[in-house]
């Protein structure tokens, strides 16, 4: 495609953003530092050894590439890592001077903010930060404070819990008593403070006009702003494929700098006059999303077409894509690890080398007749499909290293849903400017409702389909992306005689692919792997087939494990969890199994039949989060066999009652083998006739340590024991058998077996 052919402005750039994304994931000291650095020089020589014989000047333009490497290593060790390493070293109880910026998450028994910290024992500093208190505390944006605060590192636990922070944010402070905190004054400004200023404002706004119900997914589209948005919706927006529309990107900016740009023309306003009002404009809205990376590119781009036009006359797209990437990394060091700004640029490299060049050719000729628009709307239905190809090719590496998964209905999904989105901005729009008239006003929130109930409805339909996620954790699938990729970039420096041959590349990665896909699927057709993972007294059994999972979970409801369950799912290849079993009730569960409900495709959730009271009201909590998460539920009593998948059954077995709670066992199994989780306690006779006909045994921990019960065992048939504690190995008073006997080591091994029940 030739990409770089007189673009000497978009190399230098391209350098810089190679040499920031190497130095600031290799980077280090030591041998770290001289590997990245003989890396840097490597690429260097690579890209001037093709391309410096196009330009003269030769020694100016390779001074000006080394100027770029040695400016990216400045840029990555000095203004990032120093800088975090400077702040890191603030760790401690400290006496903290802050500026309040804006108000994070409130409730009656905590609060959150996020802060400019000016000094630290005295000390000035510079930093971002989040204040957390341990106390509903009533601090306004603009408040200057003294606090007695702790200071942590921003990956380690506040108050219980681990924040996420922005990526530029290295500390973060606690305060546990309203005494340690004196408020100096009042009503202090900053620039960040005007710009959380505008996003409230345009917040309270958006709630005002759009009401409770509606506002929390237009501040979604318009804002970025997912806080208010439930889970289940951000989960079926992810696996539709269409996650870009809820992250301010070059979708929102061209719609809105286009309607704001159309009533301009209307106006009559000069060109001139409009590059300046559209790029105030635009610098207003990026400050209203708070500064998001895949805003910050299309803004920037945006301002540079505006400066080219302004004082040189000519702009180049790709010259543009490539200078607002390298100049975000150089403001904001730590944006080569922001994973919304590659997905942004990646996607538009990819629609300005490959898409924009060929879709030339799909152009519609303009004629009459019904014939005519029809052959109009299946060619653009054609270049939006084609759109969404080359944009998942482009972003297919960074959703493997950072999502395992890749949505397969995208390709559907996407040609509906971004025009419907397109319509729905601007409804938006036009129903916030007719806000003041009555029935106009009504009229206009209601069509958008409308639009909104309609893209949420497909978003849900897409997102049910079985296999709308196709796991990219199969070990050919990173070979074929990477070997992908670096085709990719090749043909995009090179000259091709006809451009459509770029084309080979990612349909011949996508067809091997596939195949790969099927064999895979036939050789191992009808096997259910089943997994043990224990995590300390928290076990579970992992029964995976396809893109399918089954969890029968034997912990004690604590999150911290739960959630492990869609993370070992992924790492098996599944995408959703058709069956989840638990086995008793516990307090955890409600929280831990709604955020586990919100956050993945759980098709059903198996609740044991309520021994109490007490457990009576646990299970009608958890059906209740579980409901309204999309989770079918199904009460089942001891002893029933539960159908999970690929022809596998699970039946629950009780035994005497322990200091918390029952003692469990369970027998998982098909038509042709039996593996029986056994735990401590005494058990009914039922047990012990399973055990006997067993061809695996495994032995865990939950309710406590064995007590040297045996049990009887088929020597013939019995292929495996499995111990989960060594204490238990110890208790047992097993006669020697010719199966293996398989024992945790003495580290800590979250994975005891893997086996395939055929």
């Amino acid at each position: 495609m030739n990409l770089f052919k007189n673009r000497p402005f978009a190399i230098f750039c391209l350098i810089f953003i190679i040499s920031s994304v190497l130095s600031g994931f290799i980077g280090g000291t030591g041998k770290l530092a001289a590997a990245t650095v003989f890396l840097l020089l490597a690429v260097l020589c690579a890209i001037l050894y093709r391309i410096i014989k196009r330009y003269r000047l030769k020694f100016i333009f390779a001074l000006i590439c080394c100027s770029s490497v040695i400016l990216a290593l400045v840029s990555q060790y000095l203004s990032a890592d120093m800088r975090r390493e400077k702040q890191q070293s603030y760790e401690g109880e400290r006496i903290v001077k802050m500026l309040v910026v804006e108000e994070g998450y409130l409730s009656d028994y905590s609060s959150e903010y996020e802060v400019e910290i000016k000094e630290i024992d005295g000390e000035r500093i510079s930093a971002r930060s989040i204040a957390v208190c341990a106390f509903a505390d009533e601090l306004d944006a603009g408040d200057l404070v003294y606090a007695r605060c702790a200071v942590y590192s921003s990956g380690e636990k506040i108050l219980g819990y681990a924040r996420s922070v922005d990526s530029d944010v290295y500390i973060q402070t606690a305060i546990y008593n309203t005494s340690d905190v004196a408020i100096i004054s009042e009503n202090n400004g900053s620039f960040r403070i005007f710009c959380a200023n505008i996003r409230r404002v345009a917040s309270e706004t958006i709630d005002g006009i759009f009401g409770e119900e509606l506002s929390p997914i237009v501040k979604g589209f318009i804002l970025g702003d997912k806080s208010a948005l439930s889970s289940d919706v951000i989960r079926e927006f992810r696996r539709a494929g269409v996650s870009h529309l809820l992250a301010v990107s070059g979708l929102h900016i061209s719609v809105i700098m286009g309607v704001l740009e159309f009533l301009l023309r209307k106006a009559c306003t000069p060109k001139s006059a409009r590059c300046i009002l559209l790029s105030a404009a635009a610098l207003v809205f990026l400050a209203m999303t708070g500064f998001a990376m895949s805003a910050a590119r299309s803004v920037i781009m945006l301002l540079l077409v505006y400066f080219c036009y302004l004082f040189v006359k000519e702009n180049d797209a790709v010259t543009s894509l490539f200078a607002s990437a390298a100049l975000i990394m150089l403001l904001s060091p730590t944006a080569v690890s922001d994973v919304g700004l590659w997905l942004s640029f990646l996607a538009t490299l990819g629609i300005l080398s490959v898409y924009a060049p060929l879709s030339v050719r799909f152009k519609a000729r303009r004629g009459k007749g019904m014939r005519a628009f029809l052959l109009g709307v299946l060619k653009k239905i054609l270049l939006a499909f084609f759109m969404t190809f080359i944009c998942n090719v482009f972003i297919c590496a960074v959703v493997w290293i950072c999502f395992g998964e890749i949505s397969a209905v995208s390709l559907i999904s996407n040609p509906i849903l971004t025009p419907l989105s397109e319509i729905f901005v601007i409804a938006v729009f036009v129903a916030a400017s007719v806000s003041w008239i009555p029935i106009l006003s009504t009229l206009a929130v209601k069509a958008v409702l409308a639009f909104c109930n309609l893209i949420t409805y497909l978003c849900e339909l897409f997102s049910d389909i079985e296999g709308a996620v196709v796991s990219l954790g199969y070990s050919f699938a990173g070979v074929i992306i990477l070997l992908m990729s670096a085709a990719l970039a090749v043909m995009l420096t090179v000259k091709l005689k006809r451009k459509s041959v770029i084309l080979i590349v990612p349909l011949a990665a996508a067809l091997s692919f596939t195949a790969c896909l099927a064999v895979y699927g036939a050789i191992h057709k009808g096997e259910v792997k089943t997994s043990y993972f224990s995590d300390g007294d928290n076990e579970m059994i992992v029964l995976t087939e396809g893109y399918s999972a089954a969890v029968c979970d034997f912990s004690a409801g604590a999150y911290s494990f739960v959630k492990n369950a869609s993370e070992i799912a992924s790492e098996n290849n599944a995408t959703e969890i058709s069956g989840y079993v638990i086995t008793h009730y516990h307090s955890y569960h409600v929280s831990s199994l709604e955020k586990l409900c919100r956050g993945n495709v759980v098709r059903t959730l198996y609740l044991p039949y309520p021994a109490s009271s007490a457990e009576l009201d646990l299970m009608k909590r958890i059906t209740s989060c579980a409901s309204s998460a999309g989770t079918d539920i199904y009460v089942y009593r001891e002893g029933e066999k539960l159908d999970l998948l690929g022809g596998a059954w699970l039946t629950v077995i009780y035994g005497e009652g322990g200091a918390a709670h029952r003692s469990v066992s369970a027998v998982v199994g098909n038509s042709e083998e039996i593996l029986t989780y056994v735990s401590a306690g005494s058990f009914p006779d039922a047990i012990e006739n399973i055990t006997a006909k067993s061809d695996y045994i495994l032995f865990g921990k939950h309710a406590g340590v064995y007590d040297g019960a045996s049990y009887p065992i088929d020597d013939d048939r019995l292929k495996c024991l499995f111990y989960a504690d060594t204490e238990v190995y110890r208790s047992l008073n097993i006669p020697s058998v010719n199966a293996v006997v398989c024992i945790p080591p003495d580290e800590e091994k979250s994975a005891l077996f893997e086996l395939v029940l055929n």
